[in-house]
């Protein structure tokens, strides 16, 4: 049988429409407790300084290992908030332009699009680059795109720029969070194994070999539920950005619209996406490679952050049948701090 461990360090605070308490048997009934098919990982609810840890399952399913707060899971898309930020920090510092061609940065483009394309449209998704030897899907900003080779070129230019690798400038930041736990895959402590799974339809889980597929500026940094909180907590606390730039990443831009295929209409930023249409405002990703599937949300009118890190998927074409874990815990979330 899986093993689950839950946290609860204090009761969450009171807010304006009364006291919020988590407790085991709500969060059961939601993340599956009595179902066939469990959540497998981790969760972290957090309103001010208040929080509650969810842990259910196995982080090595061959040998039993129970998930723990460190255990580590590849976050997919939530990689793009530290490439976001790591380019924000050098237009901060006057060193990149982002209405400028990225050509002007990257000197071995071939296609015409480098002297088209700008670093806003990159971290828009607005490119419609499909790869570094093809034209653009489109002209560029004036359509939106869902990428990941345009953080990847992102990646190339903080490179470029800082004359350091990718890879130690996402770590630099990392301990500047004080996230010890959080790593660029080429930066993974020896010894380190990374344990993803996929459940099939016939309730086999199989392990994933394929994990870090994507680029890691944009779907496959690890990290911890812990290290997250504190990533939230740096962010969204003005100790990254200026309040210039924090507010041109989490500004809605017209063009930059999704059909998502969990939240259906969503609009995008800078490596992260904006809810602002509704109570409570609601800033953040999904993150989905595959064996795992994880979220990370941040509700400023609340100081509120949720957390999800799954490292064990549906077999399924569906999204919304692979983040159902997730999304059903949001929405209750969302309710309990205010939101409609």
């Amino acid at each position: 049988m899986s093993r689950k461990i839950l946290f609860v360090l204090l009761f969450l605070p009171i807010l304006m429409n009364g006291q919020i308490r988590f407790n085991q048997n709500e969060i059961d009934s939601i993340l599956g407790i009595s179902f066939s098919k469990k959540f497998n990982g981790n969760a972290v609810l957090q309103v001010e300084d208040e929080l509650f840890y969810y842990e259910n399952g196995f982080q090595n399913m061959e040998s039993r290992l129970p998930i723990k707060r460190n255990t580590p899971f590849v976050i997919g898309s939530i990689s793009k908030q530290f490439t976001a930020v790591l380019l924000l920090q050098l237009y901060d510092k006057g060193l990149v332009k982002l209405d400028t061609p990225i050509g002007n940065y990257l000197k071995d483009l071939t296609q015409p699009w480098k002297d088209q394309v700008t670093l806003h449209q990159l971290l828009t998704h607005t490119h419609g680059i499909k790869a570094k030897d093809l034209p653009t899907s489109f002209e560029p900003g004036t359509s939106y795109e869902y990428s990941q080779i345009g953080f990847q070129l992102i990646a190339e230019i903080i490179e470029k720029v800082e004359g350091v690798a990718f890879s130690k400038s996402a770590q630099v930041l990392f301990e500047k969070c004080k996230m010890l736990n959080s790593y660029h895959p080429d930066l993974l402590p020896k010894g380190t194994i990374l344990f993803g799974y996929t459940r099939k339809e016939n309730g086999e889980v199989l392990a994933e070999k394929e994990s870090l597929q994507n680029y890691p500026a944009a779907g496959s940094f690890i990290s911890t539920v812990d290290d997250l909180i504190l990533w939230n907590k740096y962010l969204h606390q003005g100790k990254l950005l200026s309040s210039e730039c924090y507010k041109l990443m989490h500004t809605a831009y017209p063009i930059a619209v999704r059909n998502h295929p969990v939240f259906g209409k969503t609009l995008y930023g800078y490596g992260t996406t904006v809810e602002n249409t509704k109570k409570p405002v609601q800033l953040g990703q999904t993150g989905f490679t595959p064996g795992y599937a994880c979220m990370n949300f941040y509700f400023p009118d609340r100081k509120a952050s949720i957390i999800i890190l799954s490292n064990v998927v549906e077999d399924s074409e569906e999204f919304s049948n692979i983040f159902s874990f997730h999304n059903e815990l949001l929405q209750h979330f969302k309710k309990k701090i205010g939101g409609k």
